[in-house]
């Protein structure tokens, strides 16, 4: 079955009968069978990573994963295949994600409001879980995308994210360290306009949440406090502590 659906992929100029084209669907239904009984199972996403990629099934299989974190918020593999349909296809541009795949270039990005919904998406799963250490790569990986980059993102709706997830679970390694990585950058900000006192107003709050991981993530102590003691902004404070 497999094979002549890659055959109808490859030359698709030939013709594609009745019975071929419900292939693609079998082969979705059957790794969709596959992951019932093995949520997880690495082979069975990939191979609907293809018959999606293939058959513009974008749609579909966001719909899809939902389901599946649905019922284990937790599943990475889950996580995984959906930043695959938002950064391969995504639900509002499949056929330019598709022309993106063919000739070998990048696809083009998830727009702003597609970036925005997610955080929403991502925002109720944190709920459920804010320890979630898949959901959180999954929203490092959207504030990586060019739309993710936006300002408003940073400065008020992903720490108040944050936040959030604090509130419910004051130790949440993940938010305090995506917190820490943020004050670092706003103080990098602002000291490329020289402004020292918001550099170094940031770069404390980014310090005082290294001290909390450390307590926070005992298991990890040793990283947190090496990376806390690495925060050298030049600024005064950090220029009079080196030894030359």
């Amino acid at each position: 079955m497999t094979a002549e659906v890659l055959s109808c992929v490859a030359q698709p100029s030939a013709g594609v009968t009745a019975r071929a084209c419900l292939l693609p669907r079998q082969e979705m239904e059957a790794a969709a069978a596959t992951l019932a009984f093995d949520a997880k199972n690495y082979h069975a996403w990939a191979h609907r990573q293809a018959l999606v990629a293939a058959w513009d099934l974008w749609d579909e299989e966001l719909a899809f994963t939902e389901a599946v974190l649905a019922d284990d918020v937790r599943n990475n593999s889950a996580w995984n295949q959906r930043f695959f349909i938002l950064t391969r296809g995504g639900p509002q541009q499949p056929a330019q994600a598709d022309a993106g795949l063919a000739d070998g270039t990048e696809p083009p990005p998830s727009p702003p409001v597609v970036i925005d919904a997610e955080l929403s998406y991502v925002a109720a799963a944190l709920h459920r879980a804010p320890d979630n250490a898949s959901a959180w790569a999954y929203l490092r990986g959207l504030l990586t995308s060019p739309a993710g980059t936006d300002v408003s993102l940073q400065v008020d709706k992903v720490p108040d994210l944050c936040f959030k997830a604090l509130q419910r679970l004051p130790s949440c390694t993940p938010a305090m360290d995506l917190l820490s990585e943020m004050y670092r950058a706003r103080a990098a900000a602002a000291l490329q306009h020289d402004d020292v006192a918001t550099a170094s107003l940031a770069m404390q709050h980014a310090e005082t949440l290294h001290a909390a991981l450390q307590v926070a993530d005992p298991l990890r102590h040793p990283y947190w406090k090496f990376t806390n003691e690495t925060l050298t902004l030049n600024t005064g404070k950090h220029e009079q502590d080196q030894v030359y």
